[in-house]
């Protein structure tokens, strides 16, 4: 591009090569021509439209702007060759309490496509042709200086079948736009595109075909998954050579052979919309390999939960390859059985990328037994922060527990702190205290576990959130919370600063209360595993090296040093050159917290933080369903703290020798 920071909107097909738009960092219109013998694109800065609706090219390579105003009125702006401008007012009796879907211009005049309607009109917008109303979508491709074809879209039966009345439609219109002969398509392609020479082009899932409406041929192209290619605003350039655009970049493509892809499977459920977009980028930026999703919620359809119940079963027999989303997993009961593959081999093979480069702490927080199973490509700091005049600047279990008698568990912990979450917390945060998997060993029956029993049993158990209850931020600017548990991302900067404004200058951050862990945990973006079975282990290997290797990709902190080195560099310049605040409410009222500028310490003291890391902010669910379980009758009255705790002991200890004996 001849300017940084535009987002393509559009591109159409002219005579010479690609015209396109789209919008700079100030929503400004910009538009731009690409040559077709040179591949080189220019700015037109002459081209000036507000209100753009879309554009087109005419036969003799004049670039058409279709505009609306603010009052609804639009407008056709036609730039020349030979710099001259030629505008026209649209009549509005055309799209009276309408809108114009599309466009398509001639030397001949124009054909416009409105909700309900279509009509051909001159070079100064008087009407010639009224094609009537229609239902249905409809659409308008121009093939060539004497040929532009209507579109009208069929559907199907719910049963999927298609009967004639619901057949997608082909009408040839002339260069005088007289309406030619009708063809019937029984195939549900979508979109059409203008191909070379008059020919057209249509997608059908993820095949670009070559579509001969006149005899019903198609010719497979392009199978668009494997290549990567995005077809958005698709203009073919010539046999091999198509343009698009790329998540709002130009973008060129040729195809490739099948044979030549590997094509790997990512087994999901529910799968994020981060890892979508990454594995995205990833097919899009790599002709050799391309990442396939299969995302067993679909499998819900039959019933609750039986998509994840199924993904998991399939990863224990072996049957799902390549790569597994772990996230709604516990990768260490995979881990024991042998089914991921340790990446610490796959780092050791690589040339270009060392195991020392990810941060120590959050490392050594992910690996089980040695070696590293998952990868989290970028993470969230789990912490606890509080005025020092409440914790000093740090705590004990007892200190907690004092805190929580002299204020009450709701201004230490939050009125929205559950049962459940309070209890999944300690089972991240004092994992190490109370059970482990290496060596099968429990401490359920520890003081410090059947005190934070005592206080879970005063916290509530639902909680229903409907917004006004705000964040603990909020809660703590306010005095109603004196100590907050937080989740700290690419933001950190400024929440520090936040909470440096609210606890009188500075926030001490003195983690989730343990006797000998740091209560700083890991919240993992995404956790990703390599199939030990895979026969494309190095493959998939390059998707994770793809993942560290860009930290934009996760709006997180991300796991190698040198890129959160990076970042912070780049949020610290930030948060200097743009005061930190945040606007919020609490209850009916709108809370405004002027953050100030970054201190000089505050890389070291984030570095710090991170470096404190010693566990992954989620815990097991299968271990947390046995407490809660186990909890009830202590929780209703009916059995001590000491009791309930004995059992629990007993019931994680078969848990853990049936999953990792």
């Amino acid at each position: 591009m001849p300017v940084d920071d535009v987002t393509l909107a559009d591109a159409v097909a002219c005579p010479e090569g690609v015209f396109m738009y789209g919008y700079d960092l100030q929503k400004t219109a910009c538009f731009f021509r690409l040559d077709r013998e040179t591949m080189q694109i220019e700015a037109l800065p002459e081209v000036t439209a507000e209100g753009v609706s879309g554009i087109s090219a005419s036969n003799s390579e004049a670039l058409c702007v279709l505009s609306v105003d603010e009052g609804g009125q639009y407008r056709i702006y036609s730039y020349k060759p030979d710099g001259s401008r030629h505008d026209i007012a649209l009549d509005e009796e055309l799209y009276r309490d309408d809108y114009i879907r599309s466009f398509a211009a001639t030397d001949n005049g124009y054909l416009l496509i409105t909700g309900r309607g279509a009509f051909a009109l001159d070079p100064e917008g008087n009407l010639i042709k009224d094609y009537g109303e229609y239902s249905g979508a409809k659409d308008i491709i121009k093939l060539s200086d004497e040929k532009c074809i209507l579109i009208t879209y069929g559907g199907s039966q719910e049963d999927g079948s298609i009967q004639a009345s619901q057949l997608t439609k082909i009408r040839e219109i002339d260069a005088d736009f007289n309406l030619g002969d009708s063809y019937e398509v029984s195939i549900k392609f979508t979109p059409y595109y203008p191909g070379l020479e008059g020919s057209l082009l249509a997608r059908l899932e993820n095949t670009l075909y070559s579509y001969s409406y006149t005899d019903g041929k198609c010719t497979a192209l392009i199978n668009a998954f494997t290549s990567g290619m995005d077809t958005a605003g698709l203009v073919q350039l010539n046999t091999d050579g198509y343009f698009s655009i790329s998540k709002g970049r130009p973008a060129l493509w040729t195809p490739v052979e099948d044979d030549d892809v590997q094509i790997l499977t990512l087994a999901t459920y529910e799968c994020s919309w981060l890892l979508e977009n990454s594995i995205s980028e990833f097919n899009a930026a790599n002709p050799n390999y391309k990442i396939e999703i299969k995302d067993y919620a679909a499998f819900d359809n039959y019933g609750a939960d039986n998509g994840l119940q199924l993904l998991a079963t399939d990863i224990i027999s072996g049957k799902v390859p390549d790569i597994y989303d772990l996230s709604c997993f516990n990768p260490r009961q995979f881990a024991q059985r042998g089914l991921l593959l340790d990446l610490k081999t796959m780092f050791e093979a690589d040339d270009e990328m060392d195991y020392a480069e990810l941060l120590p702490s959050a490392a050594a927080a992910l690996e089980y037994k040695g070696g590293l199973y998952e990868l989290v490509p970028a993470f969230s700091l789990v912490t606890m922060c509080s005025d020092i005049s409440i914790t000093g600047t740090e705590w004990s279990v007892e200190d907690f527990i004092r805190l929580c008698d002299e204020y009450g568990t709701g201004a230490i912990l939050g009125r929205d702190m559950t049962k459940a979450d309070f209890l999944g917390y300690v089972l991240c945060f004092m994992k190490d205290q109370l059970y482990s998997e290496e060596n099968l060993s429990c401490s359920f029956d520890s003081r410090n576990f059947i005190d934070l029993l005592k206080i879970a049993a005063q916290l509530p158990d639902s909680f229903d959130y409907d917004g006004s209850q705000g964040t603990p931020l909020m809660r703590a600017y306010t005095g109603e919370q004196k100590v907050c548990l937080d989740s700290f991302g690419s933001v950190i900067v400024s929440e520090i600063s936040w909470y440096d404004s609210i606890f009188g200058g500075e926030a001490q951050f003195v983690g989730f209360p343990t006797d000998s862990g740091s209560g700083f945990g890991l919240a993992p973006s995404v956790r990703l595993g390599i199939s030990s079975s895979s026969q494309y282990q190095y493959s998939a290997w390059e998707f994770f090296k793809y993942l560290l290797n860009d930290p934009h990709l996760f709006s997180e902190l991300p796991l190698r040093e040198s890129k959160l080195d990076e970042n912070l560099d780049a949020w610290i310049e930030h948060a200097e050159k743009y005061e930190p605040g945040v606007v919020s409410t609490l209850g009916d009222e709108t809370i405004n917290i002027d953050g100030c500028a970054p201190k000089e310490n505050i890389k070291e003291q984030i570095l710090d933080m991170v470096d404190k890391i010693d566990c992954v902010a989620v815990c097991d669910k299968e271990v947390l369903d046995i407490v809660m379980d186990c909890s009830g009758s202590f929780f209703a009255g009916d059995k001590t703290a000491e009791e309930t705790a004995a059992v629990i002991q007993s019931r994680v200890k078969i848990y853990l020798s049936e999953q990792y004996g």
